[in-house]
Order: C-alpha cells, then sequence, then structure tokens
C-alpha cells in the first residue's frame, strides 16, 4: 500500500471516531436538558404542550425577557450555567 491510501484510510477512521463521539455528546447533553425541561414544566403550567428544548427556550425568555433568537444560539455549557437552579 501506498502512503497515501494508508493516510487516507486513517483519516477516515479518525473522521468516523470523532463523528461517534461528537453523537454520544449530543445525545448526553439532549437528556440532561430534558431533565432540566421536566423540572421547569412542574413549576409553569403554560409549559404543559411544550417539549425538551422548547421549554428551556421559553423558560429563559420570559424569566430574562431576552430576545429568542439570543436564547436560541446558547450552547450545552450556557444553558447549564444559566440554569443552575434547576441542576
Amino acid at each position: 500500500m501506498d502512503s497515501t491510501k494508508i493516510i487516507s484510510e486513517v483519516t477516515t477512521k479518525i473522521s468516523k471516531k470523532r463523528a461517534i463521539k461528537r453523537q454520544a455528546t449530543a445525545q448526553h447533553e439532549d437528556i440532561e436538558l430534558n431533565k432540566i425541561a421536566v423540572e421547569i414544566k412542574k413549576d409553569f403550567i403554560n409549559y404543559k404542550a411544550l417539549t425538551g428544548r422548547e421549554v428551556i427556550n421559553r423558560y429563559l425568555i420570559d424569566k430574562h425577557h431576552w430576545l429568542p433568537e439570543k436564547v436560541y444560539a446558547f450552547k450545552y455549557e450556557e444553558l447549564i450555567t444559566l440554569l443552575t437552579e434547576y441542576t
């Protein structure tokens, strides 16, 4: 095998491993945010029809009077920090 083919195969394997890790991380983040959403829904009756991230977004918009665009742009780490009363 020539070195170009070996490098290509190694790069492909690394890319696949990274993709799997990103997917697992995203699933973990979704689970954690869903747990928080369930806790928020216990406190706010008007959020019952919402699910997951929708609950968190609505809560932050209502609590802080932030624009939806700002809230929707938050990353997982930022959301966890902002939702300390539920974590």
